[in-house]
């Protein structure tokens, strides 16, 4: 065998094996699981727009505030064997494609004891698909914007997805103390140090706790407001990879620096969200950040978001996630004098309530200044001050201080220790070891958005 003809044989069979290594692969998912058959064919907006005009036929009024991919009915009194009771009706619709949506129709009551209970109501459900494929309802729909769905493909390996998507979750995990705190209207600070996978993960249980106990939540994501379209085109889809692809498509997950608000974490906090929409728990989700201003001004701002949505929604239960520096109370800080952060515009509200992290020793995915004061992010030490340690065995759980600290914490929320969350876009895999000793250190400055 000549010397080309053994070079060209080496060369196929590098090329044949590399093919078959490529193909062996498992390919990406792309299929609607089975729970989405039978979509109707209008796309989400229409799709709300319809049950609302079938449930307003039905003698039940429609709140003023909706959120984009939910509707809900205000509650109504109704008389039955048990006494007096209060129903009320929430629609979710879930994109299944182009012009296509499902729906999901569950009957609420809450009874004279302050019971509370959610039921699929698949006769509302059948009715309505009924209706919009018989066209009845397509002059009122067609008045709605439509949304324009993701792409059907996935564009990374199988191993980066998230993959709640596949089948319906659950709320599965309460946090010690929590129950006492969820009053209507009640306005829920928590302070955390950015870019741990526990914080975002104990949150989301605050968020299941609250709307499994019947009450409207609205979640507050340190996210810049122009990812909001975004965010709610993806709350009202199956969550697949493409679906996931389209969301971290947003140019925030893209920044130069990645300070923890878009971790991957954070990333799973949506799609838990996602989750619960699904399962008929009233869960909005508000991007409330700005990249307009900056300092005390940018606070001012935040805090006014919340303020109007308290206003416009007073029984709705608030939890937002910031930052531990704009969740104090106090105007000042070490490194700014003249700093007045976020709640510090809110105190006046008397439902607030604000809670620091809580966790016992770790690490995190933070940025801090290097000596030539440039932005270093990366896996760091996550050290608790003795105020806010406790045991790293410990469940997580809410405990209030005697008095407000200095900085205005009234309590703390105990998440366990800290791992490291790596950015959305990176591999979940990413996070590396600190390369630094774990003791107590002096902060160092804030990078601009902290």
């Amino acid at each position: 065998m000549s010397f080309f003809m053994s070079r060209l044989l080496v060369g196929l069979w590098v090329v044949g094996a590399l093919a078959g290594c490529a193909g062996a692969r498992k390919p990406v998912e792309t299929q609607l699981p089975a729970r989405f058959v039978n979509p109707v064919p209008v796309p989400v907006p229409e799709l709300l727009s319809a049950a609302g005009q079938l449930l307003t036929e039905k003698g039940y009024a429609l709140e003023e505030a909706q959120d984009p991919g939910q509707l809900a009915t205000t509650w109504k009194e109704t008389t039955g064997a048990d006494g007096t009771a209060q129903e009320s009706w929430l629609v979710t619709g879930i994109a299944a494609g182009p012009g296509r949506s499902v729906v999901r129709a569950f009957h609420l009551t809450t009874d004279a004891m302050g019971g509370f209970s959610r039921k699929r109501d698949l006769a509302l459900e059948d009715e309505l698909a009924a209706r919009l494929k018989a066209g009845t309802l397509g002059a009122v729909a067609s008045k709605a914007k439509t949304w324009t769905p993701a792409p059907v493909g996935a564009v990374r390996d199988e191993e980066f997805y998230l993959t709640r998507w596949r089948e319906e979750s659950s709320c599965t995990r309460k946090v010690r103390g929590m129950a006492e705190l969820l009053k209507p209207g009640r306005v829920m600070l928590i302070g955390e140090q950015l870019g741990s996978r526990e914080a975002p993960t104990v949150v989301g249980d605050v968020v299941c706790e609250a709307a499994e106990a019947g009450h409207a939540v609205a979640l507050g994501l340190s996210i810049p407001q122009k990812e909001q379209a975004r965010i709610d085109r993806y709350l009202a889809s199956p969550g697949m990879p493409a679906d996931q692809d389209a969301l971290l498509e947003g140019p925030f997950w893209r920044r130069p620096y990645q300070d923890g608000r878009s971790s991957r974490a954070v990333f799973d906090l949506i799609d838990r969200v996602r989750a619960m929409r699904e399962l008929g728990l009233r869960v909005s989700l508000v991007a409330y950040d700005t990249e307009e201003v900056q300092a005390s001004q940018r606070d001012a701002v935040l805090a006014d978001v919340w303020l109007k949505r308290h206003a416009a929604r007073p029984s709705e239960v608030l939890v937002v996630l910031a930052g531990n520096t704009h969740v104090r109370t106090v105007t000042g800080t070490p490194w700014d004098r003249d700093f007045t952060p976020m709640a510090h515009h809110l105190r006046s509200l008397p439902s607030l309530r604000v809670l620091e992290l809580g966790y016992a020793m770790g690490t995190r995915w933070g940025c801090e200044l290097d000596i030539r004061s440039r932005l270093d992010c990366r896996v760091v030490n996550a050290v608790p001050d003795r105020r806010v340690e406790d045991h790293p065995a410990l469940s997580p759980y809410v405990r209030f201080y005697p008095s407000p600290t200095e900085e205005g914490y009234q309590g703390l929320l105990f998440v366990g220790p800290l791992t490291a969350s790596p950015p959305a876009l990176d591999s979940p895999a990413k996070t590396k070891a600190p390369t630094r000793p774990l003791q107590p250190s002096t902060p160092p400055p804030r990078p601009p958005n902290y």
